[in-house]
């Protein structure tokens, strides 16, 4: 008992009727962030055991409550940097394969028309406006052909 002599005795426990009280009726005293008696950082809580005399002083070092934090929070910002990466990713080829390949390809047409090659067919790779525009450049092409023959 002698190890117990320097905390203090509470006589008159009255005062705890206002106190937080948890699931098992154990009614929380304190809960603070402070540095123990070895000078480490901890986060304390103090209860009081219903039907004794009995309170109850319970540390943990911050360093271990927040290592977990830390963790999640690494973790949480390395999954949304990846998911990001793939978005960006994904994106970029569907703008490429929507808009800039049938471009491409009514580039390379023009290009194959000033060689001379008034002939040359693009490829229509989709139904919608740029679809229809790589086939009036079909038609183009195959109208030039015609006349010059």
């Amino acid at each position: 008992m002698e190890a117990f002599q320097d905390l203090p005795q509470i006589d008159n426990i009255d005062f705890i009727h206002g106190n937080i009280a948890t699931l098992d009726d154990t009614i929380v005293l304190n809960e603070s962030e402070y540095i123990n008696f070895w000078g480490v950082p901890v986060l304390g809580i103090t209860k009081i055991i219903p039907g004794t005399s009995i309170m109850l002083y319970i540390e943990v070092a911050q360093s271990e409550i927040y290592a977990t934090s830390r963790n999640a929070l690494i973790l949480l910002g390395g999954f949304s940097l990846i998911s990001w990466l793939f978005s960006m990713i994904g994106f970029m080829r569907l703008v490429r394969d929507l808009f800039f390949k049938p471009l491409t390809n009514l580039q390379q047409g023009q290009l194959e028309i000033e060689k001379g090659n008034l002939g040359y067919q693009v490829s229509v790779l989709r139904n919608d406006e740029l679809g229809q525009a790589t086939s009036g450049f079909n038609l183009m092409s195959n109208q030039l052909a015609e006349r010059n023959k």
